[in-house]
């Protein structure tokens, strides 16, 4: 018979069984909380022409963290994802979130000179009245078409 334990015995088979149930649920929250972070995001972004940085580095974060509790859970790893290992930051937004940002933003000085200059543009100038116009005279009604 040989030395080897049969997995269903083996203390680590279990102990990695109750971390997959542990990281299935934080891996639900993180979920939840991405989605929130996004709509967050996208009703800040109704209002303001630029994301909201700590939510852009929060949410990017949460992605990271959800990449490493999915190779933790499907096994490609052993290494356990956060509480028990460090908190990664995750990559910073793309070239082009933050060209869009910087092209919506205006200086407040630039803008309120071209607020001033549309205003004065668009502002309702006297117009001359023109002389009303002569009616034609009116025909007298002859008496063939009174009856």
């Amino acid at each position: 018979m040989s030395n080897a334990t049969h997995p269903i015995r083996d203390k680590h088979t279990w102990i990695r069984f109750v971390f997959l149930i542990l990281y299935s649920i934080i891996f639900s929250i993180a979920q939840y909380l991405v989605f929130v972070v996004a709509l967050l995001l996208a009703i800040i972004s109704l209002f303001k022409r630029t994301p909201n940085e700590n939510l852009q580095s929060f949410g990017a974060g949460l992605a990271e963290y959800s990449r490493l509790l999915t190779r933790y859970l499907s096994y490609n790893t052993q290494a356990k994802p956060f509480p028990f290992s460090e908190w990664k930051a995750g990559d910073k937004p793309d070239a082009d979130m933050t060209a869009k940002a910087a092209e919506g933003k205006k200086p407040a000085a630039a803008s309120a000179a071209r607020s001033a200059t549309t205003k004065a543009k668009t502002a309702k100038k006297p117009v001359a009245k023109k002389p009303a116009a002569k009616k034609p005279a009116a025909k007298p009604a002859t008496g063939n078409q009174a009856k």
